[in-house]
Protein backbone atom coordinates (compact mmCIF):
# COMPACT_ATOMS: atom_id res chain seq x y z
CA UNK A 1 0.00 0.00 0.00
CA UNK A 2 1.47 3.36 -1.04
CA UNK A 3 0.99 6.37 1.20
CA UNK A 4 2.36 9.88 1.46
CA UNK A 5 5.03 10.11 4.12
CA UNK A 6 3.83 12.15 7.08
CA UNK A 7 5.98 14.69 8.83
CA UNK A 8 7.04 14.35 12.47
CA UNK A 9 5.85 16.83 15.05
CA UNK A 10 6.70 15.22 18.33
CA UNK A 11 5.94 18.28 20.42
CA UNK A 12 2.20 18.27 19.77
CA UNK A 13 -0.17 17.00 22.44
CA UNK A 14 -2.33 13.96 21.86
CA UNK A 15 -6.01 14.84 21.59
CA UNK A 16 -8.62 13.29 23.83
CA UNK A 17 -10.50 10.31 22.48
CA UNK A 18 -13.90 11.04 20.95
CA UNK A 19 -16.98 10.04 22.89
CA UNK A 20 -17.72 7.02 20.73
CA UNK A 21 -14.48 5.31 21.79
CA UNK A 22 -15.91 4.38 25.16
CA UNK A 23 -18.72 2.61 23.31
CA UNK A 24 -16.14 0.77 21.23
CA UNK A 25 -14.43 -0.50 24.37
CA UNK A 26 -17.76 -1.69 25.77
CA UNK A 27 -18.41 -3.61 22.55
CA UNK A 28 -15.19 -5.63 22.67
CA UNK A 29 -16.92 -8.41 24.57
CA UNK A 30 -19.80 -8.38 22.11
CA UNK A 31 -17.53 -8.69 19.07
CA UNK A 32 -15.55 -11.44 20.78
CA UNK A 33 -18.73 -13.40 21.24
CA UNK A 34 -19.26 -13.39 17.47
CA UNK A 35 -16.38 -15.88 17.22
CA UNK A 36 -17.55 -18.81 19.28
CA UNK A 37 -15.84 -21.93 20.47
CA UNK A 38 -12.60 -20.39 21.78
CA UNK A 39 -10.97 -22.13 24.70
CA UNK A 40 -8.91 -20.03 27.06
CA UNK A 41 -5.23 -20.31 26.21
CA UNK A 42 -3.19 -18.03 28.47
CA UNK A 43 0.15 -16.88 27.09
CA UNK A 44 3.35 -18.36 28.40
CA UNK A 45 5.17 -16.47 31.12
CA UNK A 46 6.99 -13.50 29.62
CA UNK A 47 10.17 -14.36 31.49
CA UNK A 48 10.55 -17.57 29.43
CA UNK A 49 9.70 -15.98 26.08
CA UNK A 50 12.65 -13.74 25.31
CA UNK A 51 13.06 -12.80 21.63
CA UNK A 52 15.74 -14.53 19.60
CA UNK A 53 18.63 -12.70 17.95
CA UNK A 54 16.41 -12.32 14.87
CA UNK A 55 13.56 -10.88 16.97
CA UNK A 56 11.29 -13.91 16.91
CA UNK A 57 9.16 -14.45 20.01
CA UNK A 58 9.31 -18.21 20.68
CA UNK A 59 5.98 -18.20 22.53
CA UNK A 60 3.60 -16.05 20.51
CA UNK A 61 3.29 -13.81 17.45
CA UNK A 62 4.01 -10.10 17.67
CA UNK A 63 1.21 -7.56 17.31
CA UNK A 64 2.07 -4.26 15.63
CA UNK A 65 0.51 -1.42 13.66
CA UNK A 66 0.97 1.46 11.28
CA UNK A 67 -1.32 4.42 11.90
CA UNK A 68 -2.13 7.32 9.60
CA UNK A 69 -5.03 9.54 8.57
CA UNK A 70 -6.86 10.10 11.86
CA UNK A 71 -7.80 13.79 11.99
CA UNK A 72 -8.55 13.63 15.73
CA UNK A 73 -4.81 13.98 16.42
CA UNK A 74 -1.79 15.53 14.67
CA UNK A 75 -0.55 13.69 11.61
CA UNK A 76 2.92 12.73 12.85
CA UNK A 77 3.82 9.11 13.48
CA UNK A 78 4.04 9.42 17.27
CA UNK A 79 0.58 10.95 17.59
CA UNK A 80 -1.03 8.51 15.17
CA UNK A 81 0.48 5.43 16.85
CA UNK A 82 -0.42 6.73 20.30
CA UNK A 83 -4.00 7.26 19.14
CA UNK A 84 -4.13 3.76 17.67
CA UNK A 85 -2.90 2.27 20.95
CA UNK A 86 -5.41 4.33 22.93
CA UNK A 87 -8.30 3.06 20.81
CA UNK A 88 -7.11 -0.54 21.06
CA UNK A 89 -6.33 -0.38 24.75
CA UNK A 90 -2.84 -1.92 24.56
CA UNK A 91 0.60 -1.12 23.27
CA UNK A 92 1.87 -2.83 20.17
CA UNK A 93 4.99 -4.95 19.98
CA UNK A 94 6.03 -3.57 16.58
CA UNK A 95 5.63 -0.02 15.24
CA UNK A 96 5.90 0.25 11.48
CA UNK A 97 7.64 3.53 10.69
CA UNK A 98 7.18 6.07 7.94
CA UNK A 99 7.72 5.15 4.30
CA UNK A 100 11.03 6.76 3.33
CA UNK A 101 12.45 7.40 -0.14
CA UNK A 102 16.03 8.67 -0.16
CA UNK A 103 16.03 9.44 3.56
CA UNK A 104 19.41 9.68 5.29
CA UNK A 105 18.22 9.35 8.88
CA UNK A 106 15.61 7.69 11.00
CA UNK A 107 13.12 10.29 12.22
CA UNK A 108 13.14 11.31 15.91
CA UNK A 109 9.81 9.52 16.34
CA UNK A 110 11.20 6.31 14.85
CA UNK A 111 14.22 6.46 17.13
CA UNK A 112 11.94 6.94 20.12
CA UNK A 113 10.05 3.76 19.21
CA UNK A 114 13.29 1.88 18.64
CA UNK A 115 14.24 2.76 22.21
CA UNK A 116 10.79 2.35 23.80
CA UNK A 117 10.85 -0.64 26.15
CA UNK A 118 9.23 -3.78 24.73
CA UNK A 119 8.86 -2.23 21.27
CA UNK A 120 10.44 -3.10 17.92
CA UNK A 121 10.73 -0.53 15.13
CA UNK A 122 10.14 -1.80 11.59
CA UNK A 123 11.43 0.86 9.21
CA UNK A 124 10.56 1.09 5.50
CA UNK A 125 13.39 2.58 3.49
CA UNK A 126 14.12 2.97 -0.21
CA UNK A 127 17.64 4.38 -0.83
CA UNK A 128 16.59 5.49 -4.32
CA UNK A 129 13.63 5.12 -6.64
CA UNK A 130 16.18 3.92 -9.20
CA UNK A 131 17.42 0.54 -7.96
CA UNK A 132 20.45 0.52 -10.26
CA UNK A 133 21.61 3.83 -8.76
CA UNK A 134 21.56 2.18 -5.33
CA UNK A 135 23.65 -0.74 -6.56
CA UNK A 136 26.95 0.99 -5.83
CA UNK A 137 27.86 3.01 -8.92
CA UNK A 138 26.17 6.28 -7.88
CA UNK A 139 28.26 7.94 -5.15
CA UNK A 140 25.49 10.33 -4.14
CA UNK A 141 23.22 7.37 -3.36
CA UNK A 142 26.11 5.64 -1.57
CA UNK A 143 26.35 8.68 0.69
CA UNK A 144 22.63 8.36 1.45
CA UNK A 145 23.16 4.70 2.36
CA UNK A 146 26.16 5.50 4.56
CA UNK A 147 24.25 8.22 6.38
CA UNK A 148 21.33 5.90 7.11
CA UNK A 149 23.81 3.27 8.31
CA UNK A 150 25.14 5.75 10.85
CA UNK A 151 21.65 6.72 11.97
CA UNK A 152 20.62 3.12 12.55
CA UNK A 153 23.89 2.26 14.26
CA UNK A 154 23.28 5.13 16.71
CA UNK A 155 20.16 3.31 17.92
CA UNK A 156 22.23 0.30 19.07
CA UNK A 157 21.99 -1.87 21.09
CA UNK A 158 18.32 -1.73 20.10
CA UNK A 159 17.69 -3.78 16.97
CA UNK A 160 15.68 -2.45 14.03
CA UNK A 161 13.76 -4.47 11.48
CA UNK A 162 14.66 -2.88 8.14
CA UNK A 163 12.70 -3.25 4.89
CA UNK A 164 14.51 -2.21 1.70
CA UNK A 165 12.02 -0.96 -0.92
CA UNK A 166 8.84 -2.73 0.18
CA UNK A 167 6.50 -4.34 -2.37
CA UNK A 168 9.15 -4.44 -5.12
CA UNK A 169 6.90 -6.49 -7.44
CA UNK A 170 4.97 -3.26 -7.98
CA UNK A 171 8.06 -1.43 -9.27
CA UNK A 172 9.76 -3.90 -11.64
CA UNK A 173 10.08 -2.36 -15.10
CA UNK A 174 12.57 -4.53 -17.00
CA UNK A 175 14.69 -7.66 -17.04
CA UNK A 176 11.90 -10.21 -16.63
CA UNK A 177 9.35 -12.16 -18.61
CA UNK A 178 6.84 -11.90 -15.75
CA UNK A 179 3.84 -9.59 -15.69
CA UNK A 180 4.82 -6.08 -14.54
CA UNK A 181 3.07 -2.79 -13.91
CA UNK A 182 3.39 -0.65 -17.04
CA UNK A 183 3.69 2.68 -15.20
CA UNK A 184 6.68 1.79 -13.00
CA UNK A 185 10.36 2.35 -13.65
CA UNK A 186 12.58 1.27 -10.76
CA UNK A 187 14.52 -1.39 -12.66
CA UNK A 188 14.99 -5.11 -13.00
CA UNK A 189 14.98 -7.90 -10.40
CA UNK A 190 18.78 -8.04 -10.83
CA UNK A 191 18.97 -4.32 -10.00
CA UNK A 192 16.89 -4.91 -6.88
CA UNK A 193 19.12 -7.74 -5.70
CA UNK A 194 22.24 -5.65 -6.35
CA UNK A 195 20.75 -2.79 -4.29
CA UNK A 196 20.25 -5.14 -1.33
CA UNK A 197 23.81 -6.42 -1.61
CA UNK A 198 25.27 -2.91 -1.79
CA UNK A 199 23.27 -1.70 1.21
CA UNK A 200 24.37 -4.66 3.29
CA UNK A 201 28.03 -4.30 2.28
CA UNK A 202 28.08 -0.64 3.19
CA UNK A 203 26.25 -1.19 6.47
CA UNK A 204 28.73 -3.92 7.41
CA UNK A 205 31.69 -1.69 6.52
CA UNK A 206 30.36 0.88 8.99
CA UNK A 207 29.94 -1.58 11.81
CA UNK A 208 26.15 -1.76 11.78
CA UNK A 209 25.16 -4.87 13.73
CA UNK A 210 21.67 -3.99 14.96
CA UNK A 211 19.65 -4.65 11.79
CA UNK A 212 17.25 -7.53 11.18
CA UNK A 213 16.76 -7.65 7.40
CA UNK A 214 13.18 -7.94 6.18
CA UNK A 215 11.99 -8.87 2.67
CA UNK A 216 8.54 -7.34 2.15
CA UNK A 217 6.50 -8.87 -0.69
CA UNK A 218 3.31 -7.41 -2.10
CA UNK A 219 1.40 -10.69 -2.12
CA UNK A 220 -0.53 -9.80 -5.31
CA UNK A 221 -1.37 -12.86 -7.41
CA UNK A 222 -0.56 -11.44 -10.90
CA UNK A 223 2.99 -10.72 -9.63
CA UNK A 224 3.69 -14.11 -8.00
CA UNK A 225 6.08 -14.91 -10.87
CA UNK A 226 8.38 -12.11 -9.64
CA UNK A 227 8.69 -13.40 -6.08
CA UNK A 228 11.66 -15.77 -6.62
CA UNK A 229 13.33 -13.40 -9.09
CA UNK A 230 13.42 -10.61 -6.50
CA UNK A 231 14.74 -12.80 -3.66
CA UNK A 232 17.94 -11.12 -2.37
CA UNK A 233 19.45 -14.45 -1.26
CA UNK A 234 19.05 -16.91 1.59
CA UNK A 235 21.95 -15.42 3.54
CA UNK A 236 20.73 -11.85 3.15
CA UNK A 237 17.17 -12.16 4.49
CA UNK A 238 16.16 -12.67 8.14
CA UNK A 239 12.35 -12.30 7.83
CA UNK A 240 9.78 -12.50 5.05
CA UNK A 241 6.69 -10.34 5.38
CA UNK A 242 3.76 -10.01 3.02
CA UNK A 243 1.07 -7.37 2.50
CA UNK A 244 -2.48 -8.60 2.12
CA UNK A 245 -5.88 -6.89 1.98
CA UNK A 246 -9.42 -8.14 2.22
CA UNK A 247 -11.74 -6.83 -0.50
CA UNK A 248 -15.25 -7.55 -1.76
CA UNK A 249 -13.76 -10.33 -3.91
CA UNK A 250 -11.77 -11.76 -0.97
CA UNK A 251 -13.70 -10.75 2.13
CA UNK A 252 -12.25 -13.22 4.64
CA UNK A 253 -8.73 -13.50 6.03
CA UNK A 254 -8.00 -16.86 4.43
CA UNK A 255 -9.11 -15.58 1.02
CA UNK A 256 -6.27 -13.06 0.93
CA UNK A 257 -3.55 -14.11 3.38
CA UNK A 258 -4.03 -17.84 2.96
CA UNK A 259 -3.51 -17.76 -0.79
CA UNK A 260 -0.07 -16.10 -0.70
CA UNK A 261 0.93 -18.05 2.41
CA UNK A 262 0.39 -21.30 0.54
CA UNK A 263 2.06 -19.97 -2.61
CA UNK A 264 5.18 -18.94 -0.70
CA UNK A 265 5.44 -22.37 0.90
CA UNK A 266 5.11 -24.12 -2.46
CA UNK A 267 7.67 -21.78 -4.11
CA UNK A 268 10.33 -22.43 -1.49
CA UNK A 269 13.40 -24.34 -2.70
CA UNK A 270 17.13 -24.58 -1.97
CA UNK A 271 17.93 -21.28 -3.72
CA UNK A 272 14.84 -19.45 -2.45
CA UNK A 273 14.46 -20.91 1.02
CA UNK A 274 11.44 -18.94 2.18
CA UNK A 275 10.50 -21.68 4.63
CA UNK A 276 13.75 -21.23 6.57
CA UNK A 277 12.68 -17.72 7.64
CA UNK A 278 10.03 -16.43 10.04
CA UNK A 279 7.11 -14.84 8.21
CA UNK A 280 4.84 -11.97 9.08
CA UNK A 281 2.13 -9.68 7.79
CA UNK A 282 3.76 -6.32 7.07
CA UNK A 283 0.42 -4.74 6.15
CA UNK A 284 -3.11 -6.05 6.23
CA UNK A 285 -6.65 -4.73 6.56
CA UNK A 286 -9.91 -4.66 4.60
CA UNK A 287 -11.59 -2.07 2.38
CA UNK A 288 -14.34 -1.70 -0.19
CA UNK A 289 -16.77 -4.01 1.60
CA UNK A 290 -19.97 -3.75 3.61
CA UNK A 291 -19.65 -3.19 7.34
CA UNK A 292 -21.01 -6.67 8.05
CA UNK A 293 -18.19 -8.04 5.89
CA UNK A 294 -15.67 -5.88 7.79
CA UNK A 295 -16.84 -7.31 11.13
CA UNK A 296 -16.65 -10.82 9.72
CA UNK A 297 -13.14 -10.14 8.38
CA UNK A 298 -11.73 -9.10 11.76
CA UNK A 299 -13.46 -12.03 13.40
CA UNK A 300 -11.85 -14.35 10.83
CA UNK A 301 -8.46 -12.78 11.59
CA UNK A 302 -8.99 -13.41 15.26
CA UNK A 303 -10.03 -17.00 14.61
CA UNK A 304 -6.88 -17.63 12.57
CA UNK A 305 -4.63 -16.16 15.25
CA UNK A 306 -6.39 -17.92 18.11
CA UNK A 307 -6.36 -21.31 16.39
CA UNK A 308 -2.80 -21.03 15.06
CA UNK A 309 -4.01 -21.51 11.49
CA UNK A 310 -0.83 -19.95 10.03
CA UNK A 311 2.04 -21.08 12.25
CA UNK A 312 4.70 -19.43 10.07
CA UNK A 313 3.24 -15.98 10.79
CA UNK A 314 5.24 -14.53 13.69
CA UNK A 315 4.04 -10.93 13.34
CA UNK A 316 0.72 -9.24 12.52
CA UNK A 317 1.03 -5.55 11.60
CA UNK A 318 -2.31 -4.02 10.56
CA UNK A 319 -2.37 -1.02 8.23
CA UNK A 320 -4.69 1.30 10.19
CA UNK A 321 -4.51 4.06 7.64
CA UNK A 322 -5.84 6.05 4.77
CA UNK A 323 -3.60 6.41 1.74
CA UNK A 324 -3.05 4.90 -1.64
CA UNK A 325 -6.35 3.90 -3.23
CA UNK A 326 -8.36 2.86 -0.16
CA UNK A 327 -9.38 3.70 3.38
CA UNK A 328 -8.17 0.91 5.69
CA UNK A 329 -8.84 2.64 9.01
CA UNK A 330 -10.27 0.19 11.52
CA UNK A 331 -12.38 2.87 13.23
CA UNK A 332 -14.21 3.94 10.05
CA UNK A 333 -16.81 2.32 7.87
CA UNK A 334 -17.00 2.06 4.12
CA UNK A 335 -18.95 5.32 3.96
CA UNK A 336 -16.24 7.26 5.82
CA UNK A 337 -18.22 7.42 9.05
CA UNK A 338 -16.93 6.40 12.47
CA UNK A 339 -17.96 2.84 13.30
CA UNK A 340 -17.47 1.70 16.91
CA UNK A 341 -18.49 -1.86 15.95
CA UNK A 342 -15.61 -2.28 13.52
CA UNK A 343 -13.20 -0.86 16.08
CA UNK A 344 -14.59 -3.32 18.63
CA UNK A 345 -14.19 -6.22 16.20
CA UNK A 346 -10.59 -5.18 15.64
CA UNK A 347 -10.01 -4.80 19.39
CA UNK A 348 -11.26 -8.33 20.00
CA UNK A 349 -8.60 -9.59 17.58
CA UNK A 350 -5.88 -7.45 19.21
CA UNK A 351 -6.78 -8.71 22.68
CA UNK A 352 -6.88 -12.38 21.78
CA UNK A 353 -4.98 -14.49 24.35
CA UNK A 354 -2.65 -15.64 21.56
CA UNK A 355 -0.99 -12.20 21.74
CA UNK A 356 -0.41 -12.30 25.49
CA UNK A 357 -1.58 -9.71 27.97
CA UNK A 358 -0.61 -6.51 26.27
CA UNK A 359 2.90 -6.00 25.00
CA UNK A 360 6.12 -7.54 23.84
CA UNK A 361 8.39 -9.56 26.05
CA UNK A 362 9.99 -7.31 28.67
CA UNK A 363 12.92 -5.10 27.78
CA UNK A 364 15.95 -7.13 28.85
CA UNK A 365 18.71 -4.99 27.34
CA UNK A 366 21.08 -3.90 30.09
CA UNK A 367 22.22 -0.28 30.04
CA UNK A 368 25.96 0.21 29.58
CA UNK A 369 28.18 2.58 31.55
CA UNK A 370 31.47 3.69 30.03
CA UNK A 371 33.99 6.56 29.96
CA UNK A 372 33.63 6.98 33.71
CA UNK A 373 36.02 9.24 35.60
CA UNK A 374 36.37 11.45 38.65
CA UNK A 375 38.46 14.61 38.63
CA UNK A 376 40.43 15.47 40.61
CA UNK A 377 41.06 12.07 42.19
CA UNK A 378 42.15 13.74 45.43
CA UNK A 379 40.15 16.66 46.82
CA UNK A 380 39.09 18.52 49.96
CA UNK A 381 35.55 18.71 51.33
CA UNK A 382 36.02 21.51 53.87
CA UNK A 383 34.81 25.03 53.21
CA UNK A 384 37.65 25.73 50.84
CA UNK A 385 37.17 22.56 48.79
CA UNK A 386 35.18 22.29 45.56
CA UNK A 387 34.71 18.54 45.57
CA UNK A 388 35.14 16.63 42.29
CA UNK A 389 33.46 16.26 38.92
CA UNK A 390 32.02 12.83 38.22
CA UNK A 391 31.66 11.96 34.53
CA UNK A 392 30.21 8.91 32.78
CA UNK A 393 28.45 7.85 29.59
CA UNK A 394 25.31 5.72 29.59
CA UNK A 395 23.78 3.86 26.62
CA UNK A 396 20.18 4.90 27.38
CA UNK A 397 18.30 7.16 29.81
CA UNK A 398 18.71 5.75 33.31
CA UNK A 399 19.05 6.49 36.99
CA UNK A 400 22.66 5.99 38.03
CA UNK A 401 23.17 4.99 41.64
CA UNK A 402 26.55 6.00 43.05
CA UNK A 403 27.54 4.04 46.17
CA UNK A 404 30.41 5.41 48.24
CA UNK A 405 32.53 3.09 50.34
CA UNK A 406 35.62 3.78 52.46
CA UNK A 407 38.62 1.55 52.00
CA UNK A 408 39.43 0.21 55.43
CA UNK A 409 42.18 -2.37 55.78
CA UNK A 410 41.46 -5.14 53.31
CA UNK A 411 37.84 -4.25 52.62
CA UNK A 412 35.45 -1.46 51.76
CA UNK A 413 32.98 -0.14 54.34
CA UNK A 414 29.70 1.33 52.95
CA UNK A 415 29.27 5.03 53.70
CA UNK A 416 26.23 6.06 51.67
CA UNK A 417 24.89 6.67 48.20
CA UNK A 418 23.24 9.18 45.89
CA UNK A 419 21.38 8.96 42.58
CA UNK A 420 21.92 10.84 39.33
CA UNK A 421 19.18 11.10 36.70
CA UNK A 422 21.14 10.56 33.47
CA UNK A 423 20.35 11.00 29.81
CA UNK A 424 21.78 8.94 26.98
CA UNK A 425 25.41 9.84 26.27
CA UNK A 426 27.89 11.78 28.40
CA UNK A 427 26.80 13.08 31.79
CA UNK A 428 28.62 15.14 34.40
CA UNK A 429 27.66 15.90 37.99
CA UNK A 430 29.45 17.71 40.80
CA UNK A 431 30.19 15.51 43.85
CA UNK A 432 30.65 17.72 46.89
CA UNK A 433 32.23 15.00 49.01
CA UNK A 434 29.24 15.02 51.32
CA UNK A 435 26.73 12.21 51.88
CA UNK A 436 23.47 13.21 53.50
CA UNK A 437 24.97 16.63 54.22
CA UNK A 438 27.89 15.17 56.17
CA UNK A 439 31.42 15.59 54.80
CA UNK A 440 33.54 12.52 54.18
CA UNK A 441 36.47 12.19 56.50
CA UNK A 442 39.98 12.21 55.00
CA UNK A 443 40.89 8.80 53.61
CA UNK A 444 40.69 6.52 50.59
CA UNK A 445 37.31 5.80 49.00
CA UNK A 446 35.67 3.90 46.17
CA UNK A 447 32.64 5.01 44.13
CA UNK A 448 30.60 2.20 42.50
CA UNK A 449 28.26 3.26 39.70
CA UNK A 450 25.27 1.18 38.52
CA UNK A 451 22.74 2.39 35.91
CA UNK A 452 19.11 1.26 36.11
CA UNK A 453 16.79 1.82 33.11
CA UNK A 454 13.02 2.28 33.08
CA UNK A 455 12.41 -1.46 32.70
CA UNK A 456 14.53 -2.26 35.77
CA UNK A 457 17.57 -3.59 33.91
CA UNK A 458 20.87 -2.76 35.61
CA UNK A 459 24.31 -2.26 34.14
CA UNK A 460 27.47 -4.03 35.29
CA UNK A 461 29.07 -1.96 38.05
CA UNK A 462 31.83 0.51 37.29
CA UNK A 463 34.27 1.57 40.02
CA UNK A 464 36.35 4.68 40.65
CA UNK A 465 38.95 5.28 43.36
CA UNK A 466 39.45 8.69 44.97
CA UNK A 467 40.91 10.28 48.09
CA UNK A 468 39.60 12.93 50.46
CA UNK A 469 42.44 15.01 51.82
CA UNK A 470 42.59 17.26 54.87
CA UNK A 471 43.10 20.99 54.94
Amino acid sequence: MRIIRTSCNTGRAIARLPRWTGLAYSLVALSASLVSGYAASPASAASSCQPTAKLVNPCRPWLGAFGHGYSQVPGDLRSQIAYHEQRVGRRGDIVRGNYHVGAQYLTPAEKSYARRPSTILLSNWKPSVNWAAAGGADQSVNRVIDSMAGSIRSAAPHKIMLVIAHEPENDVSSGTSCTTKSTTGSGSPADYRAMWANVQRRFAARGVKNVVWVMNYMGYKPYDCLVPELWPGNSRVDWVVMDSYGTSANPLFDDSVGRFYRFLASASDASHNFLSKPWGLGEFSIHGVTQMQAYAYWNSVRAAVHNGTYPKLKAYIPFDSTGGHADNRVAYGVNGALDPLEQASYNAFAHDPAFGSGGASPDTIRPRLSRHSISPRAFRVDRGGRGALLRFSVSEPAHVVVRIGRKDGGGVRPVGRFTVRAGKGMNATRFSGRIGGKPLAPGRYRATLVARDGAGNTSPPRRLAFRVVGG
